[in-house]
């Protein structure tokens, strides 16, 4: 297929020792499961170097590099802002959106939708500066701050994600989907009995198993035989201002399995379309009138030994 054969030629480059930096709209994997959908594209950067710094050294890397934009460019004053939000449907619309899920899952077509609409807004300052604002505001364990070549399409991604969509190391896939919030008030007393109402809330429980069993059948077409496993479910993990509930889902992969496997088996998550997910990702497009782009599909990296995350 077409994938395969682009992914020959990365791993060519990764075999010289270069790095590779994927994203993936969350419109191509949707057209990867066979639907017709609004364009979307897979994108590699290919780097020589890659540095491995603690979260502190990012923090002076980012200052370090606020500051050079502040002293080149007198376009980009020091502190950044965000104004203007407008949604891309009015409250009308949102409603009649939810009904329409209501209604689906009534007749039994679909388990759980995960609508979304998309938030146009104006920034004043630079782009690291922004960056930097939602990093120490809303810290989560996987970020990014991307400055793309020209062209088409984004030139700046920011992103600040809790969620692993997958990683392979040491010679396991590893998925960690998330369904199941609750608000978090930073003092412990309040905090732990709602972690606690929250991991055993059997709404949650159920929306979250939806999306294990999912995921568990998908990691399955790819995986040795008998080697899927949950070795966490119903976890409760604390962030700034939420509590989050994650399971984990695990797998070695079969004899010969390569990355465009990875991505046909998976890819788009299952956590962020809904169950079952083919037949959920044809409600989302009936449903939402604007693309997704990035957002819910995915960025990571591949090194030249073919872990990844």
């Amino acid at each position: 297929s077409a994938l395969d054969g682009f992914w020959i030629q990365v791993e060519e480059a990764m075999a010289r020792g270069l790095h590779a930096l994927v994203l993936a709209d969350y419109e191509w994997g949707v057209q990867l499961q066979g639907l017709d959908c609004r364009a979307g594209s897979l994108r590699v950067l290919l780097f020589n170097d890659l540095a491995c710094l603690t979260a502190d050294e990012v923090e002076v890397w980012l200052a370090a590099l606020e500051g050079s934009h502040a002293a080149n460019d007198a376009a980009f004053p020091g502190r950044a802002a965000v104004l203007g939000f407008r949604a891309s449907v009015d409250r009308a619309g949102f409603d009649d959106a939810i009904a329409r899920i209501h209604s689906a899952i009534a007749e039994g077509e679909t388990y759980q939708v995960n609508y979304s609409y998309r938030l146009d807004l104006d920034v004043v300052g630079s782009p690291v500066s922004l960056y930097r604002g939602l990093r120490s505001r809303q810290p989560v364990r996987y970020g990014a701050f991307l400055s793309l070549p020209a062209g088409e399409g984004p030139r700046h991604v920011l992103s600040c994600s809790p969620e692993l969509f997958v990683e392979y190391r040491g010679g396991v896939l590893r998925t960690r989907p998330m369904k199941g919030t609750a608000p978090r008030s930073g003092d412990d007393s309040v905090d732990s009995p709602r972690a606690e109402r929250l991991r055993n809330d059997d709404k949650n429980r159920a929306e979250n198993l939806m999306i294990v069993d999912l995921l568990r059948n998908d990691i399955g077409r790819i995986a040795r035989t008998g080697s899927v496993r949950v070795p966490a479910l119903f976890s409760v993990e604390s962030y700034r201002t939420v509590l989050q509930m994650t399971s984990t889902v695990e797998a070695e992969p079969a004899p010969g399995v390569g990355f465009p496997d990875v991505l046909r088996a998976l890819f788009p998550c299952g956590s962020i379309t809904g169950a079952p997910k083919i037949q959920t990702m044809r409600h989302i497009q009936r449903l939402e009138t604007r693309r997704r782009g990035l957002y819910t599909g995915a960025i990571g990296w591949v090194e030249p030994g073919h872990d990844g995350r």
